[in-house]
């Protein structure tokens, strides 16, 4: 028997329906003692429901004669029926899930789409159709982030096809979801994805989006699993037009059942029949808006006891008052929902679901009760994954990722006054003659990667000058909005091998007083590959090292004059050299702007921060301090190298000695000449020689056949250093006297003559016997 899909009545159009039907038959004895054959139809039909599988035996009557073998016979039959459905199913959604992550990875991270224009949201975590049609992708991923299914979202309505459709047939639906956001001690719980993008922008808060009120439940109840400590707000949509109001009713339920809460938009206006319904059309209606969204949420949120800023519970804990997140003793049952175990990190790591962060074993160990470890192994429950399946991910986005050490942004963006701050960074740039381009590209800098969590900016900020002109006091504000995402190292911590406790899991880091000079290669080097690398090593004491994906944007603060050293094409670093020390009661606004809530503000102002195209690789400005600072980095070797192009370097009777071939001996001779007249340390001569050979368009190091002299055409190798053409080229215009026109190239018929010529003028020119 081989089973048959098929459509509901009344359904939509995917075949959810089944039966697995078969002929038996019924034997009924005649009085004259033969047996008649009755044909009977067994067998089982059901529906598909997300995971799940309703099935139901077709009824036999009792009358109809069947034996007992028929009957244990017939039962076989519909278990075996619907193993198979299931195992059908289960393929079904496996089929799925591989098809919708091939069309998911197809999709791009920006576009445009009328849907969102509409209704007024921005993309959180969705992708956009890379023929850029409007249509756009919401994944719908379960609690490990594993991607099962997409809904796709179109702008216009094309015929045969539906503006919103869940993709491809044969999803797992049920308790997957889209999250917005990251779980912490709050999680809101929503329908669509308009509506859930509302709630998100109102409060800050994460947002569950089901997909629809039959959805709410299944999907409270994987994050109650999965957060046990998470606190549930259900945002219901109201349909009070529909008999029974399924939105209202369907919250309600999932409330009850997490022990959450609910909460119902309320319109400023009489409805009548229009269809206003959800937190989106409250935020988009005229007479509303997304200010009475936020209202009513957190009015919601205190009318259920529900405390909408952890760190406040934390530091109560800390204190003695509030309910301590970590019990003494921790029972089995909530210890193996809480931790994971990490195959690859030596059996003595543990991954934290609440705290979303790395534990030691031992440190669990001191949680449970005596003797509990192999009970907690020995749990139908416990999980183990793969060492590489942890990571850090604020984008949310890598399917890879199965922990996740990121959890969301603890500081809360408020309107309010940051005018002060803004008033620290504009003065903080004003050394430059364009302070306000300079200005604005810094806002943007730090802005882009609050507005695209996980963004990786190409570049650093250097910041150096005079103390007490309030850098530190600037951009520590700006860390205080990443809290533990954020970092303030110095020297030490750069240069020590155990750099877990500030690499991993970082997404804004102060480098104070770090330096990079030339002599420092090995500091130079991991600044380099900190700024600009994708992944980084995470080596914690007594812990095996691990990769992680690099998220931290750098900023050094420094009052050396050259903090660093700069190549000539360097593009990874922005300089700015700061201006003297402002007056006392400024920063005294300052502080008092802070205390006031200015951080929230700032971070208000950083997250409303008009764009435009800026992105993480779009290129600095080309600062003066940058240029002094390159100028300053300068080797010996490129300063000597740039003095005799400009012909600046004269020779015992006052002439500049000319650019041309020349002897890499007696090149390294007026060197060292230069060395000691400029105060700079000297180089080897195989130094200077790689440096010319290495400059663009030069020759040196190389035996090169030359005249025994002007009057010799004998051959003789000697090793040259020949400028490039364009350098020589440039030259002649510096020449007041006329005399580089004789090292022209075209002049000469040979290049031996050409090399001979000059090597007979560089000597004389510079007194070398």
């Amino acid at each position: 028997m081989k089973p048959v899909r098929c459509r509901e009545i009344d359904g939509d159009r995917q075949t959810r329906g089944w039966y697995i039907l078969a002929e038996s038959y019924a034997l009924e004895k005649l009085p004259d003692g033969s047996v008649f054959k009755t044909p009977i139809i067994v067998g089982s039909y059901g529906v598909f429901h997300g995971p799940s599988t309703t099935k139901f035996q077709i009824t036999i009557s009792k009358d109809a004669g069947l034996t007992d073998e028929q009957k244990e016979a017939i039962k076989i039959r519909h278990n075996e029926n619907l193993k198979r459905m299931r195992g059908i199913q289960e393929a079904d959604h496996a089929r799925a899930a591989v098809r919708a992550l091939k069309a998911w990875k197809s999709y791009v991270k920006a576009g445009h789409s009328d849907y969102l224009v509409k209704k007024s949201v921005k993309a959180y975590g969705i992708r956009f159709s890379p023929s850029d049609n409007g249509t756009i992708a919401v994944p719908i991923s379960d609690v490990s982030g594993i991607l099962h299914g997409l809904q796709i979202i179109r702008s216009g309505d094309k015929p045969g096809h539906l503006q919103k459709e869940y993709w491809p047939k044969g999803l797992a639906k049920k308790g997957h979801f889209h999250l917005i956001g990251a779980p912490r001690d709050i999680v809101l719980i929503a329908e669509g994805y308009a509506t859930g993008a509302t709630l998100h922008e109102a409060t800050s808060l994460p947002v569950v989006v089901a997909f629809d009120a039959g959805n709410l439940l299944p999907c409270s109840q994987s994050i109650k699993r999965r957060w046990p400590s998470a606190r549930i707000l259900i945002c219901a949509d109201d349909d009070f037009i529909t008999t029974n109001n399924p939105g209202v009713t369907a919250a309600q339920n999932a409330a009850l059942a997490v022990n959450g809460g609910v909460a119902i938009p309320q319109f400023p206006i009489d409805r009548g029949s229009k269809k206003l319904t959800d937190w989106n059309d409250l935020a988009t209606l005229p007479e509303g808006g997304i200010h009475l969204v936020s209202r009513q949420i957190e009015e919601a949120i205190k009318a259920h006891g529900f405390d909408a800023r952890p760190t406040q519970g934390r530091a109560a804990a800390i204190k003695g008052g509030g309910e301590n997140r970590i019990k003494p003793i921790l029972p089995i049952e909530e210890a193996v929902i809480r931790y994971t175990g990490i195959y690859g990190s030596g059996g003595r790591v543990l991954y934290d679901q609440i705290e979303r962060r790395l534990v030691h074993k031992d440190d669990v160990l001191n949680l449970l009760p005596p003797r509990s470890w192999d009970l907690l192994k020995g749990h139908a429950d416990w999980r183990v994954v793969y060492d590489h399946e942890v990571g850090f991910d604020p984008t949310g986005e890598d399917p890879s990722v199965l922990c996740n050490l990121y959890s969301g942004l603890e500081s809360i963006p408020k309107e309010g006054s940051c005018e002060a701050l803004l008033d620290l960074l504009r003065y903080l740039c004003s050394m430059e003659p364009d302070t306000e381009a300079l200005y604005e590209w810094v806002l943007k800098w730090l802005a882009y990667p609050l507005q695209h969590p996980g963004a990786k900016m190409a570049t650093a900020l250097v910041i150096h000058g005079p103390q007490g002109t309030g850098k530190s006091r600037f951009f520590e504000a700006v860390a205080k909005i990443y809290g533990r995402y954020s970092v303030v190292i110095g020297q030490e911590a750069l240069e020590d091998k155990f750099n877990a406790d500030w690499v991993s899991a970082k997404l804004f880091v102060i480098g104070d007083e770090v330096q990079a000079r030339s002599e420092m290669y090995h500091s130079k080097n991991r600044l380099k590959s900190y700024v600009t690398s994708s992944t980084v090593r995470v080596n914690p004491k007594n812990l095996p090292a691990r990769e992680e994906k690099n998220h931290m944007n750098l900023v050094f603060l420094s009052n050396e004059v050259m903090p660093l050293v700069l190549e000539r094409d360097d593009r990874r670093y922005i300089v700015i050299w700061v201006p003297p020390k402002l007056s006392q009661r400024f920063f005294d606004d300052v502080n008092d702007e802070i205390r006031a809530g200015g951080i929230q503000a700032l971070h208000h102002h950083l997250m409303t921060l008009d764009l435009g195209d800026f992105n993480e690789h779009t290129k600095p400005p080309l600062t003066r301090a940058k240029m002094d600072l390159q100028e300053l980095g300068k080797s010996s070797e490129e300063r000597f190298l740039n003095d005799w192009c400009r012909l600046e370097i004269d020779g015992p009777e006052g002439d500049p000695i000319p650019l041309c071939p020349c002897l890499g001996s007696d090149l390294y001779k007026i060197y060292e000449r230069w060395c000691e007249i400029h105060g700079e340390r000297k180089r080897a001569a195989k130094d200077l020689i790689s440096f010319c050979g290495k400059t663009t368009g030069w020759t040196a190091g190389e035996s090169l056949t030359t005249w025994f002299a002007l009057n010799n055409k004998t051959y003789k190798n000697r090793k040259m250093v020949i400028p490039s053409d364009v350098v020589i080229a440039e030259s002649l215009s510096r020449c007041s006297t006329g005399r580089q026109e004789k090292f022209k190239r075209d002049r000469y018929e040979t290049r031996a003559e050409w090399m001979t010529v000059g090597y007979s003028a560089f000597r004389l020119s510079a007194g070398i016997e």
